[in-house]
């Protein structure tokens, strides 16, 4: 996967997303996001917690928006075969702006 885009309407009282970037062959170099009327670009220090990784697969999900808790979309980039996952990492996006990388050891790298 050299590029790579995903979009969705929303689900219920989440807006519409997008998400694109590119890879090179030796990870993901790139990712721009719009989701919560925001715009998202990944740094180079959180893009470099995804070097080496070279996904097959991508899909969203949503969460959160109740007691308290942000509403966030989940961005998972997967590496494997169906119904064997062999590595994931996700990009999370906070209707706050935050964004970080979840390198599935739930070790967060907050945004810069």
């Amino acid at each position: 996967m050299s590029a790579f885009a995903i979009e969705s309407q929303g689900d219920g009282s989440f807006g519409p997303v997008s998400v694109s970037g590119q890879h090179n062959g030796a990870g993901i170099v790139h990712i721009q996001a719009t989701a919560f009327d925001q715009e998202f670009t990944l740094s180079q220090a959180q893009l470099d917690h995804l070097r080496d990784f070279m996904p097959n697969g991508v899909k969203l999900s949503y969460s959160g928006g109740f007691d308290g808790i942000s509403k966030r979309v989940h961005v998972h980039f997967t590496k494997g075969t169906i119904p064997f996952t062999e590595q994931a990492t996700t990009l999370i996006l906070t209707e706050n702006g935050d964004a970080w990388i979840d390198t599935s050891g739930n070790v967060y790298y907050e945004a810069d």
